[in-house]
């Protein structure tokens, strides 16, 4: 932030925790969302994975649940991996075809 930032930037710098608590990830491709760490879920109260994390997948990103083409998700992991909140949740989330970059979205 430098030595003598603006108040302006102090405070930019002091609410971006609070600013991305409203943030969610908008599923593209999958490549940069982390399934256990991101909010990426569709559900407002709670967008988060809350199925027990696994050790093996504790750093993979959400392409992981994605079949070979990554055009749609894959029910036996999925099903595997998940309780049945989290397996509606991310079924519900449709894939998109055009291979887009996963964003970042407000609430």
């Amino acid at each position: 932030m430098g030595l003598n930032p603006s108040y302006i930037w102090r405070s930019v710098f002091y609410s971006m925790p609070k600013l991305k608590e409203g943030c969610r990830c908008r599923v593209g491709d999958g490549s940069k969302i982390q399934i256990f760490h991101d909010a990426w879920l569709s559900k407002k109260l709670n967008p988060r994975i809350v199925s027990a994390s696994n050790p093996y997948i504790e750093d993979q990103k959400v392409s992981f649940l994605l079949d070979m083409e990554g055009a749609s998700w894959d029910p036996v992991v999925v099903k595997d991996l998940f309780n049945g909140r989290d397996q509606a949740l991310i079924f519900s989330i449709p894939i998109s075809t055009t291979r887009r970059e996963d964003t970042m979205t407000w609430g």
